[in-house]
């Protein structure tokens, strides 16, 4: 997932979980966060993106709102036949998906996979290393300077762990408690 507000919450409070998170974890689906101004990290959504742009805003110009949505629609259309599966087995499929507007922080009792995972770089800020979790910073040892570390956040025990992988193993190099706001 992108580092967005529209995913993840509101970036301007510290430590806080939006509700498309908590929905997506009540359905059982694991979130991971691709790391900041690294769009190399998740290649098919900006794959997706540069045909959207290629294919719908650059190729058109528009007049009217009703233009816009007229061209979206054919571009879904067309765009469909390359989704795997597809998008109207999606749109059938038996299980009943609750609306995330109205997943409250109370049914994360009942989730049935807590975890929410972010990839990030180790940066120097101010000699210290740090990686930013939820608008918050936490520092590592100078080791891990320029290093990726997968970090794990479990919204109902509300701790955190950061991984690095060694040798094709994962590492916690760091956990601890982390107080969120869901």
């Amino acid at each position: 997932m992108d580092n967005d507000s529209a995913f993840r919450g509101c970036i301007e409070r510290k430590r806080s979980i939006g509700r498309i998170i908590r929905w997506l974890c009540s359905l059982g689906i694991i979130p991971v966060f691709n790391a900041p101004h690294s769009p190399w990290n998740n290649g098919s959504v900006e794959g997706g993106n540069s045909v959207f742009d290629r294919k719908l805003w650059q190729e058109f110009h528009f007049s009217s709102i009703a233009e816009v949505d007229q061209r979206l629609k054919e571009f879904n259309q067309a765009y469909e036949t390359y989704l795997i599966p597809s998008y109207q087995d999606f749109l059938n499929h038996p299980i009943k998906l609750t609306n995330p507007l109205k997943f409250r922080a109370k049914d994360l009792k009942v989730c049935p996979q807590p975890n929410l995972y972010l990839l990030r770089t180790v940066q120097e800020q101010y000699g210290k290393y740090q990686v930013e979790i939820l608008n918050t910073y936490l520092n590592l040892p100078a080791k891990f300077k320029g290093q990726y570390v997968i970090i794990e956040l479990n919204l109902i025990r509300k701790t955190v762990k950061i991984y690095q992988e060694v040798e094709k193993e994962l590492i916690v190099i760091y956990q601890n408690s982390f107080d969120l706001y869901t």
